[in-house]
């Protein structure tokens, strides 16, 4: 049973800087999707607040849920000091963040539920050659010490876009910074006082929005992250960049996922009606109906990410919509080999396969998709591997071949097969997950 844990960091102070945080990436601003994403990374309380100053980047819709609850700092005068100082009562450590950069919703978590400070601390990540880092801020470090941020980079220098960690006991500090805006960033601020440590990130989940350039390359990281690790080999290297360039522009589009989804489904069903008509033309325009109609299934998940709306009943909608496809297109097959084989009865096959499949479904969802990803061992996760693999092109290469009996007869072995070994592992891993000697604890 999964157990949602709180984060043991609950809230952040998200610097918008006026430029850099109207920027649009993939449809939203820039601040939009930083308070979003905090927000999907369980931060229960943001105060936002214009460095130097400046006016506030975007303005949002008061009372969005998808943003919780957000306190907004005036740029400057009395009313800042009020709101930043009330907001400062509770002594909880705090997240600082920069609108003018994307961070993975994955990053924000790591930092939320990451080991516990006694400093300050800069999350940093090296910089890379070329125009990548190009506007970046630019931290000056001495061993583990942050000496400062800005200016030339120098040999030690590293990139970030102004995420930091602040223990309970700098809070108060921070907030003081904060009362009165600074020409300086607010992080700046915090390592000029001398106790400033970065701690160095393995990737860079992040892109930062100054400079030319840096919003196309934000947008890239989004879309790629976007990849599961679960897709097969034509899904991850070629289905997913055609649908994310659908996806970077259905995103600003009135189509819901759902819609998408049901768009999928009649392409898909328009598949199985071409299988049916028996002809070697039809069944080829089958195939690639198929393909096409699994390229544009990819988009459904992928709009509902980039806009945050992702749901477990829109999951669930996609799962049944896919076997609906599949029920369709393998009594498509059948009826199209009957025409084409009117001697032959391929009944037993498909229906052998069409119960597979229902069993399939059945143990995937008790022993897999109930389940993380990340907690599978390495064989359960290589099975939901094979599950998304690359369905549609198998299909497709039969129907090329001209021998779409031999896909029906080996999918009706190998569906029963699949579901017989992913059972029996199941089986084993709940046996060992009983430990040695369970039995015997089991007598009087």
């Amino acid at each position: 049973m999964n157990v949602e844990t709180r984060p043991r960091v609950r809230r952040a102070v998200v610097v918008a800087p006026a430029e850099e945080s109207a920027k649009r990436v993939v449809g939203m601003t820039a601040l939009e999707r930083l308070l979003k994403s905090a927000r999907r990374a369980g931060i229960e309380r943001v105060l936002v607040v214009p460095p130097g100053g400046g006016a506030q980047g975007a303005t949002l819709a008061a009372g969005d849920p998808a943003l919780g609850d957000v306190t907004w700092a005036a740029a400057a005068g009395e009313e800042r000091q009020r709101t930043v100082e009330t907001w400062f009562e509770a002594g909880e450590p705090v997240l600082v963040l920069d609108a003018g950069s994307w961070l993975s919703i994955d990053f924000l978590k790591e930092l939320a539920n990451g080991p516990a400070a006694q400093v300050p601390v800069l999350v940093t990540a090296t910089a890379r050659a070329g125009a990548e880092d190009a506007g970046a801020q630019r931290v000056r470090v001495n061993g583990t010490r942050v000496e400062g941020l800005g200016g030339a980079p120098g040999v030690e220098a590293l990139v970030t876009p102004g995420a930091a960690l602040v223990p309970a006991e700098d809070v108060a500090s921070l907030g003081f910074l904060l009362r009165s805006p600074a020409d300086a960033h607010p992080l700046e601020l915090l390592a000029r006082g001398g106790r400033m440590e970065h701690r160095p990130a393995g990737k860079a989940p992040w892109r930062s929005l100054r400079g030319e350039g840096a919003c196309a390359r934000a947008e890239t990281a989004l879309l790629h992250s976007l990849i599961k690790d679960s897709d097969g080999f034509m899904a991850r290297n070629f289905d997913r960049y055609i649908s994310l360039t659908l996806s970077r522009r259905l995103v600003s589009t009135p189509l819901t996922p759902n819609a998408i989804t049901l768009l999928a489904t009649a392409i898909g069903i328009g598949s199985a009606l071409a299988f049916a008509g028996g002809s070697y033309a039809s069944t080829v325009l089958g195939g690639l109906l198929f393909v096409v109609s699994t390229i544009i299934d990819g988009c459904d998940g992928e709009v509902a990410r980039l806009r945050m709306v992702d749901s477990k009943a829109g999951y669930y909608f996609d799962m049944i919509a896919d076997n609906v496809v599949y029920v369709s297109i393998f009594i498509g097959i059948t009826l199209g080999l009957g025409r084409l084989h009117p001697t032959v009865n391929y009944l037993l096959p498909c229906l052998v396969l069409i119960t597979g499949l229902l069993i399939n479904g059945l143990v995937f969802w008790i022993g897999i998709l109930r389940r993380d990803i990340k907690d599978l061992p390495p064989v359960l996760a290589g099975f939901e591997r094979i599950a998304n693999g690359d369905f549609s092109y198998i299909v497709l290469a039969f129907a090329l071949s001209g021998h779409m009996e031999w896909f029906l007869w080996g999918a009706a072995v190998g569906t029963h097969v699949f579901w017989m070994t992913l059972t029996l592992l199941l089986v084993l891993e709940a046996w060992a997950a009983r430990g040695p000697g369970s039995a015997a604890n089991c007598g009087p």
